[in-house]
């Protein structure tokens, strides 16, 4: 049976703590905490999306548009999720300008469920969709992660992010991962958005990318 998720943005209360409880459930050393995340979201309240299913919070995506000397230190591995600071980050009234964004979070609340699977499917058509709507593709230059679990690792690469250091092995939970926004890379989010849309429900777009090739 296939569900659907509804993906919520500038979320009520209610919404917001659910979603802090699966933030807590992958809380390490490596990524940023509650505290750390209220002070990002009232600078820009766009970085977090839930996917909503049955008035339960199943997963989220926190995605945030940095300035370009926070991706200067990105390249370099200077930096992690921990690091960042407001000054870091670009405020929502600007955001539609950012050439550059981190990929803090695509978390699920149970990864061992079949809905979460359908959940992870539509977290990926969101997070597409954020970055060719919420954003604007023809500026962005480069995007950012540091996964530190297997699934956020395998996630991030199907966006198609890649080490920034690939000689190294092993790889640990402390490696950036990057990638160059090409036409390309702008096709492979609109293929996403098309592929997994059909999990989407209620959503704040209106209409996904690639919904007219989806429904001819």
């Amino acid at each position: 049976m296939r569900n659907r998720f509804d993906i919520v943005m500038d979320a009520p209360p209610e919404i917001m703590q659910k979603g802090d409880a699966i933030h807590s459930r992958y809380f390490t050393i490596d990524t940023a905490d509650l505290d750390t995340f209220y002070q990002w979201y009232a600078l820009n309240p766009h970085i977090v999306t839930y996917a909503v299913h049955e008035n339960d919070v199943t997963g989220y995506f926190c995605i945030l548009p940095i300035s370009g000397e926070c991706a200067a230190l990105f390249d370099q591995q200077a930096i992690k999720e921990e690091d960042l600071s407001l000054e870091h980050l670009i405020p929502l009234e600007v955001m539609h300008h950012a050439q550059f964004a981190y990929i803090g979070t695509i978390a699920i609340k149970d990864n061992r469920q079949f809905l979460s699977r359908q959940c992870a499917a539509a977290l990926m058509a969101g997070v597409a969709n954020h970055f060719l709507q919420d954003y604007n593709p023809q500026k962005l230059k480069r995007l950012y992660a540091n996964p530190t679990t297997f699934n956020g690792n395998h996630m991030v690469r199907k966006l198609g992010l890649k080490p920034v250091v690939t000689l190294k092995k092993p790889l640990t939970g402390n490696d950036i991962y990057a990638m160059d926004v090409t036409d390309e890379t702008l096709a492979a989010f609109a293929y996403l958005s098309q592929r997994y849309g059909r999990f989407i429900g209620e959503n704040p777009w209106g209409k996904l990318q690639g919904e007219e090739k989806q429904d001819a």
